[in-house]
């Protein structure tokens, strides 16, 4: 898979065990030279602002660009944060011009992302976008009850209703 992929749905539903999953087979398939940055989006903040008032912001650039693929956690919260904004369309860009992977997640769509600039939201929504809901009672009882199988604990339909 290349390209973006933007993952959105309410707190709790697995985006960031997702995206951690995405990563995780990201590096496995590339192999031992593929790196991949994985970033919650407050991070990614914090080290551009430390980058600017550094001086050092071609350091910080040159570390994200040189991943083969970029995960962005709670990316909406770059909504209202200009320098963050630009930055990160940069970075999109460049990912996208090398056919390099970005996979955001979000608490919610892009087109919902408060002070997001509209040509980032053009990125964001120029690939793939997912929509995750929480799952029905009859999936939570089936991943409970793999759960449990897993750590050898007699799932009964007692507790798997409750």
């Amino acid at each position: 898979m290349r390209g973006s992929l933007f993952l959105s749905g309410p707190s709790g539903v697995g985006k960031t065990h997702l995206l951690n999953a995405i990563g995780n087979e990201l590096e496995r398939a590339g192999g031992p030279e593929y790196r991949v940055a994985c970033v919650g989006a407050q991070l990614f903040m914090d080290e551009l602002i430390a980058a600017l008032q550094e001086g050092a912001i071609e350091r910080f650039r040159g570390r994200y660009r040189a991943a083969n693929a970029l995960l962005i956690d709670d990316v909406q919260f770059v909504g209202g944060k200009e320098r963050t904004q630009e930055e990160l369309f940069h970075v999109f860009n460049h990912f996208h011009s090398e056919g390099r992977q970005l996979v955001f997640a979000s608490d919610v769509p892009p087109k919902a992302i408060e002070g997001l600039e509209d040509r980032l939201r053009s990125r964001f929504e120029g690939g793939l976008v997912v929509e995750l809901a929480a799952p029905d009672r009859m999936l939570r009882e089936k991943l409970f009850g793999r759960f449990l199988a897993d750590a050898n604990v007699d799932a009964t339909p007692e507790l798997l209703a409750y």
